[in-house]
């Protein structure tokens, strides 16, 4: 064997231990050279290769960078989605396809359909040949799955595992992606009530962690402010029922939830521009329990405001997709990353 293949060989071996465990990058060159045993141009052949299958780049001045992508080996990153057309989520699969497609990742999108025996499936099959990344969007993510163990069983194959926007009660494996839901909806709240509304209802998802941490801050700013909560003025919807709302052109199932708010509600707070975009339409027609001059809130600040047909107060977060990817990046690096929370911030004023 060629001493610069020698070279190659423990570099790819050294790399990989790297982006395992220690989130260190390379020694320099003088160091790699001492460390092997050979002349400086032996090691700049093994790395000329390295940088071909763009496991390795430079920058002139700052010395060489690992890419995060494993040398000799399918550098594979799975997008895990209830439906690729839904909402929000054919953005993020778009942002997150482009950010790993640009770094040299093979990205793939697989829909579970809003089916935990689906997700099941998906999981197991990438046990076979498990992925170097995997973003997640739970189905239901304030239930606990049934599989926690094929998450486990994928991080200790060494698949790194980023939750979007919330991760299952029981399952410990991965990082979270996610939003300071409480602080949005307290902010949120107490903006409602600085507008003069007492009576303000909200609408949120059942069996997401986020509808209740944005109860929770809901909540917290009516109690603060020495605002009663009364049960009719907090209603919830089940992300199956916001399934059925999307292909439910009649609205009969909002309209059946909005009919237990007091007529007397001066605001809603809705878990997302969805909901809001939703809500507005419905009050709108004929027979609606609420007035069409209700002041409705969601999260997101979405291309829904964009339609020009319903205005509503929004929140947003600074990059959402930019913020998971660099979670998932860091950690393809071998690095921990920062979790902390994204903030809310109020969008429009009126």
């Amino acid at each position: 064997m060629l001493k610069h293949e020698w070279v190659y060989r423990y570099l790819c071996e050294e790399i990989i231990r790297i982006l395992d465990r220690s989130g260190k990058g390379l020694p320099t060159e003088e160091d790699l050279c001492r460390t092997c045993h050979v002349s400086r141009q032996t090691l700049r052949k093994a790395i000329s290769r390295l940088k071909s299958e763009n496991v390795i780049t430079s920058r002139q001045g700052s010395g060489m960078f690992l890419t995060g992508i494993y040398p000799g080996r399918i550098n594979q990153i799975v997008l895990i989605v209830q439906d690729p057309e839904a909402y929000m989520t054919p953005v993020l699969i778009s942002k997150i396809s482009g950010y790993f497609a640009a770094r040299h990742f093979h990205v793939s999108v697989i829909a579970t359909g809003g089916s935990r025996n689906t997700e099941g499936q998906i999981l197991q099959k990438l046990m076979d040949s498990p992925p170097r990344g995997m973003f997640i969007q739970c189905i239901s993510g304030a239930v606990p799955t049934p599989y926690q163990q094929f998450f486990l069983d994928l991080e200790h194959a060494g698949t790194r595992i980023v939750f979007l926007g919330e991760r299952y009660p029981n399952v410990s494996s991965g990082i979270i992606a996610s939003s300071d839901d409480m602080q949005g909806s307290f902010e949120m709240t107490e903006h409602l009530i600085s507008l003069g509304h007492r009576r303000i209802g909200c609408l949120f998802i059942s069996d997401s962690l986020s509808g209740h941490e944005k109860y929770l801050g809901f909540s917290q700013a009516m109690l603060s402010h020495g605002l009663m909560l009364h049960d009719e003025q907090v209603c919830w919807i089940s992300e199956r029922e916001i399934q059925i709302l999307r292909s439910d052109r009649s609205r009969t199932l909002l309209q059946r939830i909005l009919q237990e708010y007091p007529p007397e509600i001066t605001a809603l707070l809705c878990q997302n521009d969805e909901l809001a975009f939703h809500v507005v339409r419905s009050i709108r027609e004929p027979g609606s329990v609420l007035s069409p001059g209700i002041c409705v809130t969601g999260f997101d600040n979405s291309y829904l405001l964009e339609t020009g047909t319903v205005s509503f107060l929004t929140m947003e977060t600074d990059s959402p997709e930019e913020f998971a990817c660099s979670l998932m990046y860091q950690a393809l690096l071998g690095s921990r990353p920062d979790t902390g929370k994204m903030r809310w911030k109020l969008i429009g004023a009126g």
